[in-house]
């Protein structure tokens, strides 16, 4: 008796036949049939012979990972994981990670947020006469701003205090 496939099947066949139109393998008419056909199989043997043709995967074969496969440095080291040598670079803070704000960051903060409505205040109730003050707080936010991202590129465990 045949076993059924499910939906995970169907899914990886259809993706495995979009592959083949990106790479010029299957014309899009032909495509379009094979897609229907894989969308109605309800057994492996169904799909067989859609991929009779084809080089690469097929459905039911699992993906041999590649030799010397080097997961990318943004997705980080797993704990017990052994670096490789050389590799002791500055790596920045997991998205999912919140560095916490030291004290003297909460106060420039603090003052970034005040400086700039105090600022267009002095500037709307002088008419625009001093209008060069209006540098200040977009320096001072600049200077605060980067302050920050410097502290989130060390992270929390990398000496994140100012």
């Amino acid at each position: 008796m045949r076993q059924r496939i499910g939906d995970a099947e169907r899914d990886q066949a259809t993706t495995y036949l979009r592959e083949a139109l990106a790479q010029g393998r299957l014309e899009p008419p032909e495509f379009d049939e094979r897609l229907d056909q894989a969308l109605r199989a309800k057994t492996m043997s169904d799909l067989e012979p859609l991929f009779a043709d084809l080089p690469g995967p097929k459905p039911g074969q699992e993906l041999a990972p590649a030799a010397g496969f080097q997961a990318p440095p943004w997705q980080g080291s797993q704990p017990g994981d052994q670096e490789p040598p050389g590799s002791a670079l500055a790596q920045p803070a997991p998205a999912n990670q919140v560095v916490k704000a030291t004290p003297a960051s909460r106060v420039l903060d603090t003052i970034a947020w005040v400086i700039w409505p105090v600022t267009l205040l002095v500037l709307f109730a002088t008419s625009w006469n001093f209008w060069w003050l209006i540098f200040i707080p977009i320096i001072f936010s600049s200077y605060v701003g980067k302050k920050r991202h410097d502290e989130n590129e060390r992270g929390p465990d990398r000496g994140g205090g100012g």
